[in-house]
């Protein structure tokens, strides 16, 4: 009984503040989104097969694979080569010569002195030998042309030199069975040619003058073109600007000088020959298609004159002079073909990415010897064009 009126009496005590305080309420969990599944995952790809690389398209003429034609012949070289003999000299005369034989090197290198020599013009045949002309200095003149016999090599320097007023401006030559014939222009207007003649193992020289016409620092004179059939030759030149109007354009040959007014314009010629009594040429025109010229030494006016379709035969002689050269730019040695027109025959063929100096010499119909300085040698290579596309 006690305890009972215990737990009344503290049940009235509490119920003496108030009445009890209801619980805060609770909210209620948000619902949470369920997490979105997984994309499946892509299906692999199929792997392309790799495009094969595109092979570069075939040069127009086939390259053979590159020899060595001379070893060990320095840096500062010029280069001269016939078919049948490359030479290399330096800036000091000393040179290197070697036999070839089909665009390749023959036999042990020879070593000579070219007196006074500084640099390579070319090789021109020489009876049965060859001749090599190079400019340098000699016996107090300070420019002059150097003629010797190198092939075969002649230990006493058979040679002739001929002294030139100046600097060379322009060149040309030409070579028959018996003559070797070199016309140029020096600095100042001066115009000459000069006469190799062979007789057995001599070596005779002649100079004759190109026109009568006083030299003048106001008309510089420029070669346009040399041709020669046995002791008959043949020189167009220009005296004067090709810009002035006052230029005028010459031919002079072994029978006379004649002035070629229908020449003033021309900017250059792709081909020449001396056909009899008669020449025969192709000139290049800026605002026109190149021009056949046939020309009488003896008379002002021309015999014919026609301009060259792109289509048409040049007429003979020159039906078949066609014309190669080299082009060295950063990409490297390039040959270039063009017909007696001055049309391309193809695309150039690049022959080398070495970038030194470079010749070429014809081997036979459309077959070449491109040889270049490269690391202290001469490297060569055989081009072949007969298969050519023309364009």
């Amino acid at each position: 009984m006690a305890l009972r009126a215990v737990a009344l009496i503290a049940l009235g005590l509490l119920g003496c503040d108030g009445p009890a305080a209801s619980p805060a309420p609770v909210e209620p969990p948000r619902p949470v989104a369920p997490e979105p599944a997984p994309e499946p995952a892509p299906p692999p790809l199929e792997e392309e097969p790799a495009e094969e690389e595109a092979e570069a398209p075939p040069g127009p003429c086939e390259l053979e694979a590159p020899t060595v034609w001379l070893e060990g012949v320095g840096d500062r070289i010029t280069l001269a080569a016939r078919p049948d003999l490359v030479v290399a000299m330096d800036d000091a005369g000393f040179a290197t010569s070697r036999a070839l034989d089909g665009g390749g090197a023959q036999g042990e290198a020879e070593a000579f002195r070219v007196e006074g020599g500084r640099a390579l013009l070319g090789l021109e045949p020489a009876g049965e030998g060859a001749l090599l002309l190079a400019l340098g200095s000699c016996a107090g003149e300070a420019h002059c042309l150097i003629a010797r016999r190198v092939r075969p090599l002649d230990p006493s320097e058979s040679r002739r030199v001929a002294p030139l007023p100046g600097p060379l401006r322009t060149q040309r030559r030409t070579a028959t069975s018996r003559r070797v014939y070199f016309a140029w222009t020096a600095e100042g207007g001066h115009a000459g040619l000069e006469i190799f003649t062979l007789d057995g193992d001599g070596l005779g020289r002649v100079r004759t003058p190109l026109g009568d016409a006083r030299a003048s620092d106001d008309h510089p004179a420029e070669l346009l073109g040399l041709a020669a059939a046995g002791d008959s030759w043949a020189a167009l030149w220009r005296r004067g600007a090709l810009e002035s109007a006052d230029s005028e354009v010459f031919l002079t040959t072994d029978v006379g000088h004649r002035h070629v007014e229908a020449l003033h314009d021309a900017l250059a010629l792709d081909a020449m020959a001396r056909d009899n009594r008669e020449v025969a040429l192709v000139a290049t025109f800026e605002f026109s298609r190149p021009h056949f010229l046939r020309l009488d030494p003896r008379r002002d006016e021309p015999l014919a004159a026609r301009e060259l379709g792109p289509d048409d035969t040049v007429p003979a002689p020159l039906t078949d002079h066609e014309r190669a050269f080299l082009d060295v730019d950063q990409e490297g040695v390039w040959l270039h073909r063009q017909s007696a027109a001055g049309d391309p025959l193809h695309a150039p063929t690049r022959v080398t990415e070495a970038r030194g100096v470079a010749t070429l010499t014809r081997l036979d119909d459309a077959r070449y010897a491109v040889a270049w300085h490269e690391g202290g040698d001469v490297r060569a290579r055989v081009v072949d064009c007969v298969n050519a596309p023309r364009r």
